[in-house]
C-alpha cells in the first residue's frame, strides 16, 4: 500500500484532537496549561516509540528527530483557538459522514501528524534521510509565538525545512528559496486528510529539497 500508515496517523489525529489545547492555566507540564502538555507529551511518545530522539522543552515545545547532518526543520503547532459557537460536531474530534471534525484538524494538529506519519513509513521502508529531520512541535502559536522564541533562544536553528499550515503543506529552502505551494480541493476533510499525508511523503522523498 502507498500510506500503510495511514490508520495509524488517523488515530493518532483523533487522540490529539481530543486534547483541549486552548491554552490555559499553567500547570507544572506547561505554561500554557494542561491540554498543550498532553499534545506535546503525546507526540514525543509517539516519536520515540519509532526510534527518534526527543527533546520536551520545558512545556514550550517538543522536538523529535533523526538521522545526521544539517538540520532539516518541519515546524507546526499543537495549540489551537477557542471552540466556542454551535457545532455540527465534536470540536475535540468526530468522523461524521467521512468527514474528520475538530478544532486543529487542519491547524496544525492534522498536518503534523501526517508530515510525522509519513516520515516514519519512510523509514520503516529503507529510506535515509539525506539530513537530519527535525519535528518542532510548538505550544503557543495562536496565542503570542513564546514557543518559538523559547526554541530560537535554547535550540539549533535549522539551515532548512518546510511548515504547514490550514491544510496547505508550505514548502522553503531557507539556503536556495525554493517554494513548493500543494493544495486540495476537493469533497470531504478525510480526503484532504489523505492527500496531505500523499503529499508529505512525496514530498520528504522529493530530490528537490533533497532530504531523502
Amino acid at each position: 500500500e502507498v500510506m500503510y500508515l495511514f490508520d495509524k496517523a488517523l488515530d493518532a489525529t483523533m487522540k490529539m484532537l481530543s486534547y483541549d489545547s486552548v491554552q490555559g492555566k499553567p500547570c507544572e507540564e506547561s505554561p500554557f496549561g494542561e491540554g498543550v502538555a498532553k499534545c506535546l507529551r503525546f507526540v514525543q511518545e509517539k516519536a520515540e516509540e519509532h526510534g527518534f530522539r526527543t527533546c520536551y522543552g520545558d512545556g514550550y515545545y517538543v522536538y523529535a528527530e533523526t538521522g545526521e547532518g544539517d538540520l532539516f526543520g518541519v515546524l507546526g503547532h499543537v495549540d489551537t483557538v477557542p471552540y466556542e459557537g454551535k457545532w455540527d460536531a465534536d470540536p475535540l474530534g468526530e468522523i461524521k459522514d467521512g468527514k474528520i471534525y475538530g478544532r486543529g484538524v487542519l491547524d496544525d494538529k492534522g498536518p503534523m501528524i501526517c508530515c510525522m506519519y509519513a516520515a516514519f513509513q519512510l523509514l520503516e521502508e529503507g529510506y535515509k534521510p539525506q539530513y537530519r529531520l527535525r519535528f518542532i512541535f510548538g505550544g503557543n502559536e495562536e496565542t503570542g509565538w513564546k514557543c518559538i522564541e523559547r526554541y530560537m533562544e535554547k535550540e539549533e536553528k535549522p539551515v532548512t525545512g518546510f511548515c504547514v499550515a490550514l491544510g496547505v503543506l508550505f514548502c522553503a529552502t531557507v539556503v536556495y528559496g525554493h517554494k513548493v505551494v500543494a493544495k486540495y480541493v476537493g469533497h470531504g476533510w478525510t480526503a484532504m486528510y489523505e492527500f496531505i499525508m500523499a503529499v508529505s511523503i512525496v514530498v520528504f522523498a522529493c530530490c528537490s529539497i533533497g532530504c531523502w
